[in-house]
């Protein structure tokens, strides 16, 4: 009789790439032994997970400034990295070496800027929501970063023509497809107004809050002064 065939922890990974893990029995481990040995103290070096092999090709860096999560790629030698604060995704990026996973935690938990990390590693793509949230006129960082992104080009009509008013270019902007949300803030949706592309020049009108309400319009213009008339009468 025989026993149940061995589990492969890294099944499906080049493991010619990651001797250092299969020696050192996984990511979480690894990251562990090099932080202790290089006298760092970069967070809680673990994974979220409960399952067997869990740490042996993904960890989780858990800091007082957010999460650090860390995956490796199946055919080459990466650690791609995510960075996430209060469920916001900050940034990503990826690296060959342990040593500079431990060294971007250790910069993120100090607070550094998103300059300096991009200083230190120019590879690291910060997200333009983080950068706008980071900014002392989030308003403003917002409406510049949704009005020049190449992403949002297919907008910019919607985006000018509401920028263009002075009531409404007070609000932060949320854009999805075809839709702008006017808010308080990033965080305060409190009685917030849209203004919706249908299409064949048509508009739709819609509040949130206790004073609902939803109306198609014939242009932008007329969507514009709807939506600037909701605001006043609930600021006003």
């Amino acid at each position: 009789m025989t026993g149940e065939p061995r589990r492969d922890p890294f099944r499906g990974i080049d493991m010619t790439q990651y001797p250092d893990l299969e020696t050192g029995q996984g990511l979480v481990n690894v990251l562990q032994r090099a932080a202790e040995a290089a006298g760092i103290d970069v967070g809680t070096i673990g994974t979220r997970s409960k399952a067997e092999f869990a740490g042996y090709t993904s960890a989780r860096i858990e800091t007082p400034r957010g999460v650090i999560a860390v995956n490796i790629a199946v055919r080459e030698r990466r650690f791609l990295v995510d960075i996430t604060q209060d469920a916001l995704h900050v940034a990503s990026g990826g690296t060959t070496a342990v040593a500079e996973i431990l060294e971007l935690s250790q910069l993120w938990a100090s607070g550094a800027s998103y300059e300096a990390l991009n200083a230190r590693f120019p590879d690291l793509q910060v997200s333009g929501l983080a950068r706008v949230l980071a900014s002392p006129d989030t308003v403003a960082a917002q409406w510049e970063w949704l009005r020049s992104a190449p992403e949002f080009s297919d907008e910019l009509p919607l985006l000018d023509a509401v920028y263009a008013d002075n009531v409404l270019r007070s609000y932060f902007p949320d854009l999805s497809h075809r839709s702008i949300e006017l808010c308080r803030s990033f965080s305060d949706r409190t009685d917030s107004v849209s203004i919706t592309v249908l299409g064949a020049g048509r508009f739709r009108v819609r509040a949130c809050g206790k004073d609902r309400f939803e109306d198609d319009y014939a242009s932008v213009e007329e969507a514009v002064e709807a939506a600037r008339g909701l605001l006043d009468r609930h600021d006003g």
